[in-house]
């Protein structure tokens, strides 16, 4: 993906922020990305009905060293995709790299106009164009 933002011209910076961001507030935090806040609220006294109250004497000291470990997690994980981000910079053909998704479409050829060659099995609710009839001579 870095690769293919530098070849795109992108900002790799942004990419590494938002590929940190996405891929740790599931591993990390166990949310999901767009549920995720920098840093979590847990609080001792909401609880689900039924359940008791943590002692404070138990749970601060559970907070401070989950809290801890959370933000170790984070800066690792920064960490690392800052120093993949730097050995794709460091990368000399970094602006030439092309793969399949960044190769320019055929001008012509059997995929020049995918839509209009499959559009009768497209359903019409999602705006396919309309193949015209083919008048048999």
């Amino acid at each position: 993906m870095l690769r293919r933002a530098v070849a795109s011209g992108l900002s790799p910076s942004k990419i590494v922020d938002a590929l940190t961001i996405f891929s740790g507030a599931s591993r990390i935090e166990g949310v999901h990305p767009l549920q995720f806040c920098y840093v979590r609220r847990k609080m001792r006294r909401p609880r689900r009905s039924g359940m008791r109250i943590a002692n404070p004497l138990v749970f601060y000291p559970w907070r401070i060293a989950d809290f801890v470990k959370v933000a170790a997690q984070w800066l690792m994980l920064a960490t690392r995709y800052r120093r993949i981000m730097k050995r794709v910079l460091a990368d000399a053909n970094g602006a030439a790299y092309m793969d399949e998704a960044l190769r320019p479409p055929a001008a012509t050829g059997e995929n020049a106009d995918f839509v209009a060659a499959f559009a009768d099995k497209i359903p019409h609710t999602h705006g396919a164009p309309t193949r015209e009839p083919v008048a048999i001579a």
